[in-house]
């Protein structure tokens, strides 16, 4: 979890070169991860009546909008737009809601 958790810790401040940090990494490391898990997610092919064809769905959900929601935050930073990087952690607390709704139901 270290690809969710740690880049919204950086935000709680304001001080440029944690900023700076965090662009890196999620540049370097979030942000590839993410892209590379809903890529490898996207070669999977299950028949529409298989039992696993709604997690596989929701796991490619889940890390296509991650992926987005971390592009979106770095964007925000390098554009220093405090209102796309709320809306970007907006976005990544409702990704991380869903997720535990969800994990909630299947156990």
């Amino acid at each position: 979890m270290i690809a969710t958790k740690r880049p919204l810790a950086a935000l709680d401040s304001n001080d440029k070169q944690n900023h700076s940090a965090l662009i890196e990494t999620l540049e370097r490391d979030v942000i590839p991860f993410w892209r590379e898990a809903g890529d490898r997610l996207a070669t999977i092919h299950l028949s529409t009546n298989s039992p696993d064809s709604s997690t596989l769905e929701f796991l490619q959900d889940l890390s296509d909008g991650r992926a987005d929601a971390y592009q979106l935050l770095d964007d925000g930073l390098r554009k220093k737009d405090p209102k796309v990087i709320a809306t970007a952690g907006q976005d990544l607390k409702q990704i991380e809601q869903t997720a535990n709704e969800r994990g909630r139901t299947r156990h």
